[in-house]
């Protein structure tokens, strides 16, 4: 320790407020020193003095309280105080400062776990959410007690026009008929669908399937529609199922006074050789390309 130290921490030491380390380093020094030893020594003499007026009418404690006044307007003392603050309890915040830079370390990365937690799964739920399944039905039974045979029709076609372009696959029609979520299912109650549910297998959908697709919209060109929203609509039913199938029948009606496409799909689930006996229709809106409904 040098004098200049020693000096700093003088007041500390005849206050008694060094810590022991401090405190045997400074004794050792003040031995070792004679000037920090004398004044030292000028501190206990002007203590004495101090003690030695309590007998007259100056209070001891105005006394103590005259030199700590001095001490507090004496520019020395400030920066010998912030001195001290930092040599003799730096240790002690040192150890707070580090303790609260670790909690709040730990407060953001448990916020930051959280907010992933909470992302992930939402990413997750958002993901597994499909707009609206598509119901598995047998073509081989036909709905609400309707009984429909190939090249016979057996359903009314409702108030409106009724055209087709021809009964090859895929059939397009475009009828005023008025479908509700009631009715609907009574579109896949159709000639063309029960006719050709057979005829197709699993190991046929990669090559007819962007055929037939192309022939919806050329079919539609020639029945005075929008070619490219039919095949489009096609295509958003096809990506919704996401199963081998083929579009069969394709009807532009109306569902609950919208004018939408009708789509029906014929798919399966299985190995090449199985047949497509599966059907599903989709309500299809012809300008957004989004689903209506599904049945």
């Amino acid at each position: 320790m040098d004098c200049k130290r020693a000096l700093l921490l003088l007041p500390a030491y005849y206050d008694k407020h060094l810590t022991a380390p401090d405190r045997l380093e400074f004794e050792g020094h003040i031995r070792g020193c004679p000037v920090c030893s004398k004044k030292l020594a000028d501190v206990g003499l002007l203590d004495n003095a101090i003690k030695l007026t309590s007998e007259i009418t100056l209070p001891l404690a105005l006394a103590e309280g005259l030199l700590s006044h001095m001490r507090r307007h004496d520019l020395r003392y400030h920066i010998g105080s912030m001195k001290r603050f930092f040599v003799v309890k730096r240790r002690r915040y040192y150890h707070y400062m580090v303790a609260f830079i670790r909690l709040v370390a730990l407060l953001v990365i448990a916020a930051g776990l959280l907010k992933a937690y909470f992302w992930f799964a939402s990413d997750r739920r958002t993901h597994d959410k499909k707009p609206q399944a598509a119901t598995t039905l047998l073509l081989q039974k036909p709905l609400k007690g309707k009984k429909a045979e190939p090249g016979v029709e057996s359903l009314p076609t409702g108030p409106g026009t009724y055209t087709r372009s021809d009964k090859a696959i895929p059939e397009v029609v475009v009828s005023g008929k008025q479908f509700t979520r009631n009715t609907i299912g009574d579109a896949m109650i159709n000639p063309t669908i029960l006719e050709h549910c057979e005829q197709y297998t699993i190991a046929q959908v990669v090559g007819l399937q962007n055929k037939l697709v192309a022939k919806v919209a050329a079919k539609a060109r020639s029945l005075g529609e929008d070619g490219a929203a039919a095949e489009q609509s096609v295509k958003t039913a096809l990506s919704i199922l996401g199963k081998p199938s083929l579009p069969v029948y394709v009807e532009k009606a109306r569902f609950e006074n919208k004018r939408v496409w009708l789509v029906a799909l014929i798919w399966n689930t299985g190995g090449p050789s199985v047949h497509l006996t599966k059907v599903s229709i989709f309500a299809i809106d012809p300008i957004k390309h989004t689903i209506v409904y599904t049945e």
